[in-house]
C-alpha cells in the first residue's frame, strides 16, 4: 500500500502490481483501488496509459476511452464509488485476428495515475 498526505488530504493505493498472462483472444480486467479523503474524479482523474518501448499514451479521459483505442471496441472503464475506498477498472476485451493476418506479439505496460 502507498500512500500520500498533503495538507490534511489523504490518499492510499491498495492495489499491488500484477502480472496476467493471456492467450491470444482472452480478456482481462486490471484494476485500480484507492483509499482518499474527500476524493473527486473530477478535480483528480484516474488515467489508464498504455507504454510500450518509447511510446507512452493516454487511454482514457475519465469514463472516455481515447482513439486509437475507442475505435476497437475492446475496451471499456468502470469507476466505482464507495467512499473512501474507490475502484476504477480497464476491460480489455479479446483480441480476433482475422485468419490470413500476421501479428507480432509485444511487451507493453498498462498503469493507472491519479
Amino acid at each position: 500500500m502507498h500512500w500520500v498526505a498533503d495538507a490534511g488530504y489523504f490518499l492510499a493505493m491498495v492495489t499491488e502490481g500484477q502480472v496476467h498472462v493471456l492467450n491470444e483472444g482472452q480478456s482481462v480486467v486490471l484494476e485500480c483501488s484507492f483509499h482518499a479523503d474527500g476524493y473527486s474524479l473530477f478535480s483528480y482523474p484516474v488515467l489508464w496509459r498504455k507504454q510500450q518501448l518509447d511510446e507512452d499514451v493516454q487511454m482514457n479521459i475519465m469514463g472516455n476511452i481515447n482513439e486509437p483505442f475507442a475505435a476497437t471496441n475492446r475496451f471499456e472503464v468502470a469507476f466505482t464509488s464507495l467512499a473512501p475506498r474507490y475502484k476504477f477498472e480497464l476491460s480489455v476485451g479479446g483480441l480476433f485476428i482475422h485468419r490470413f493476418t500476421l501479428q507480432r506479439v509485444k511487451r507493453f505496460s498498462r498503469f493507472c495515475s491519479l
